[in-house]
């Protein structure tokens, strides 16, 4: 969470094939579905996205013990 309106999250590296990327640049608009399956609760995140190249903000956003390079992050508010 950057702020009490605003997360963010790392993409990671992965098959090449950009598909947030790709998907954000035709409509912002994005509905996030956040599931603990152990307590069968859910959150459920609408706004709006956008993609930052901020080396920075990339990395205070990796999730830990992760081996994967982050190639950018999706701040969505």
């Amino acid at each position: 969470q950057l702020d009490p309106h605003t997360l963010a999250f790392a993409d990671l590296s992965g098959n090449r094939q950009y598909i947030s990327v790709g998907n954000l640049a035709d409509n912002d608009k994005v509905h996030l579905f956040l599931i603990d399956y152990t307590h069968r609760q859910r959150v459920k995140i609408w706004g709006t996205a956008k993609v930052v190249e901020d080396a920075e903000l990339i990395r205070q956003v990796m999730p830990g013990g992760v081996r994967a390079r982050g190639e950018r992050a999706i701040v969505v508010s």
